[in-house]
């Protein structure tokens, strides 16, 4: 807490001064601000090196804490709270800056997923993504609900059917909003694993080792799915709509190495553009999008 005041600099200290004298030079003498060091997506709040800023606004509380419900699908060690206060407006949120823009131009790149924590099914998560330099005219957002209470989930955004979306847009701000519409009734939610499930998903394991193909498509009532796994896992197939709602329910089990093929009766799923959604052991493999007649 001392006053400093004065700044001593002392060239070549501890060292007598050469015969017939040297010169040095200095100048801006300023105070050193560490860079700070943004996170890029995946956006985990696990890495220590990285600066996960989260400016909350609208009454809404956010941090980085301790994961206070490390089971299910989430056990990672820190995630980020936020807590909607009571009263707190309907559009509360936070505000993430990334160290980069988005890449939406890629093939796949529109589908993006959040772990989420929410105390109560059927609550609205409004995921937007922004141009820092712009954010009041480039933006595009969507919303999907939780569909259970007191657990971990997985939502899915296919951010292509968001309100203005443009993949070529500098996207660099993802901003989320729980129970977005409603005005805060001092409740807590998390979020954590902010990510471009086609783009993270294709790495490890790769997509092609699955050999994922669906038949016909379009098709009005029989899809048939193939694909071929390399070891026994626990395979999950759903079929989810383009708000990120999961329609139906193909596949839940554990699936021996090696080829297999399953048929499925689309006949009573409405006319439509879906995606058909392959998990290995909890991951995200492949996506394959399905036009229902």
């Amino acid at each position: 807490n001392a006053m400093y005041d004065r700044v001593a600099v002392f060239p070549h200290f501890g060292t007598v001064g050469e015969v017939g004298g040297e010169s040095y030079y200095f100048d801006d003498i300023e105070i050193y601000v560490a860079p700070v060091l943004l996170p890029w997506l995946p956006v985990t709040f696990e890495d220590p090196t990285i600066s996960y800023v989260n400016n909350s606004f609208g009454n809404l509380n956010s941090a980085v804490i301790t994961n206070p419900d490390a089971s299910g699908i989430n056990t990672s060690s820190t995630v980020l709270e936020l807590a909607k206060t009571f009263g707190a407006e309907t559009w509360a949120g936070t505000a993430i800056p990334l160290s980069n823009a988005i890449d939406l131009d890629s093939i796949g790149g529109d589908l993006f997923s959040i772990k989420v924590w929410s105390p109560r099914a059927n609550v609205p998560f409004l995921l937007k993504f922004e141009d820092l330099d712009d954010p009041a005219t480039v933006n595009t957002e969507l919303a999907v609900s939780t569909t259970t209470s007191n657990a971990w989930e997985t939502l899915y955004f296919y951010m292509a059917q968001g309100s203005n979306y443009d993949a070529s847009a500098n996207y660099d701000q993802v901003v989320v909003f729980p129970d977005f519409g409603n005005v805060g009734a001092g409740e807590v939610f998390y979020v954590d694993d902010i990510m471009n499930d086609f783009l993270s998903s294709i790495e490890s394991p790769a997509a092609a080792l699955y050999q994922l193909a669906c038949f016909p498509n379009p098709t009005s009532d029989q899809l048939n799915v193939s694909l071929t796994l390399q070891e026994a896992q626990q395979v999950d197939i759903q079929l989810m709509d383009g708000l990120g709602r999961v329609v139906d329910y193909l596949v839940g089990e554990k699936m021996a190495a090696g080829a297999h093929q399953v048929g499925f009766d689309l006949s009573t799923i409405a006319s439509g553009n879906y995606w058909l959604v392959l998990k290995a052991d909890g991951i995200i493999i492949d996506t394959k999008q399905v036009s229902v007649k």
